[in-house]
């Protein structure tokens, strides 16, 4: 193509096409109810698009093949974007699929730099030491973003029973516990199963007797592991969450609570309410669709940081599944995140003298539902 500008933007859109298409695809699944919308096609068309404006940075070609590019693009690149903006409440999971194809779209963008500026990293020594600044911080950038071990969601605390249920999440596996301070005293609890510590994890739940922790100061950390090598593990930094004070029971008898539902990643309207409210109350219920899909680990981590930021971390939590919490691939990981008295999301509890039942409705669609990962019967 004679026109470098064009050309390279051109380029651009091409590979943000793919990119918006590829994060879109579970925002856009529902977005008609149980119309299946396959952007599958526009992926291939804007794949093909990217390519031959490649060959166009090299080689002149006719130009209505460049009309025709460029047209094609305009309508495959603003398709998915049109239907992004519309369907704007699902915008954090497509910010979730943009950060697990972060990898690629770093290494996709620079072999296409060094595909199109060839030429000048031979010829130019200010191209090439340029070239090498810029590939040291990307490695130095992906360096602080993956070894430091850090939490990525909030903290919540479960109502399990006899026992509370602290969870947090972190970007890297490690020891998860939980401190806890009261009259100048502190014990330290840790993730446990079976009898043994749980050291390689991201999901951290640690278990503390309910009158341990009602009236008392709790700070949760991490204890990262680099590596491990047979049966010795290694261990890194160690990094906390912030110091939390949590409530004492506000009523001898019964209970007084707030439920929440249907905020899909949205809580700021309903955290507002909780506040008005939040010396009053005993705990929280969430009953569901907390998310609009449950399809990676990112969704559902925003599942429980949702519930961190509704609680604050002082308030337990007593949490039900909804329909949209059974929509997508990560929906059967979903009890690894949420800790209840039983292991399963239908389960009884007592408050004081007051008695709960906590059922588990699923959805309103039929076994084979497409929504749900089922084939449909013949």
């Amino acid at each position: 193509m004679k026109n470098r500008k064009l050309n390279f933007a051109a380029i651009l859109f091409a590979a943000l096409g793919i990119v918006i298409t590829w994060c879109a695809k579970y925002a856009l699944y529902f977005f008609r109810d149980d119309m299946a919308l396959n952007f599958l096609p526009l992926l291939l068309v804007n794949a093909a698009l990217l390519l031959l404006f490649l060959i166009m940075w090299k080689k002149q070609l006719p130009k209505w093949v460049t009309v025709v590019s460029l047209v094609i693009l305009a309508i495959s690149f603003l398709i998915p974007l049109i239907f992004t903006v519309v369907n704007i409440l699902n915008f954090p999971h497509f910010l979730n699929n943009l950060h697990t194809i972060l990898p690629e779209i770093v290494v996709g963008a620079g072999l296409i730099l060094v595909y199109m500026y060839y030429d000048k990293l031979v010829k130019s020594r200010k191209a090439r030491i340029t070239a090498i600044v810029l590939t040291a911080t990307v490695i130095v950038s992906a360096s602080c973003t993956t070894l430091a071990c850090y939490l990525t969601s909030g903290t919540v605390v479960f109502d399990t029973g006899n026992m509370y249920t602290v969870e947090f999440i972190s970007n890297r596996n490690g020891l998860g516990f939980v401190e806890v301070s009261r009259d100048g005293q502190t014990e330290t609890y840790y993730h446990t199963e079976h009898g043994k510590r749980v050291a390689h994890t991201t999901i951290h739940q640690i278990e503390i007797p309910k009158e341990k922790l009602q009236g008392a100061t709790y700070r949760p950390g991490v204890k990262s592991v680099l590596f491990t090598v047979s049966n010795q593990t290694f261990f890194g930094n160690t990094t906390y969450g912030q110091s939390i004070h949590f409530k004492s029971p506000a009523n001898d008898e019964g209970a007084t609570f707030f439920t929440v539902s249907d905020v899909h990643t949205q809580p700021g309207g309903a955290v507002k309410a909780i506040e008005k409210h939040f010396d009053e109350l005993d705990f929280i219920v969430c009953l569901g669709d907390m998310v609009s899909f449950s399809g990676n680990r990112y969704d559902l981590t925003m599942l429980v940081d949702s519930m961190a930021r509704l609680s604050k971390g002082a308030l337990p939590v007593v949490f039900t599944r909804g329909n949209h919490e059974l929509m997508g691939e990560g929906a059967n990981a979903i009890e690894d995140y949420i800790p209840t008295p039983t292991g399963q999301f239908y389960y009884t509890f007592t408050y004081n003298n007051a008695y709960f039942i906590v059922n588990d409705m699923g959805a309103d669609k039929p076994d084979d539902n497409r929504g749900f990962s089922a084939c449909p019967t013949a």
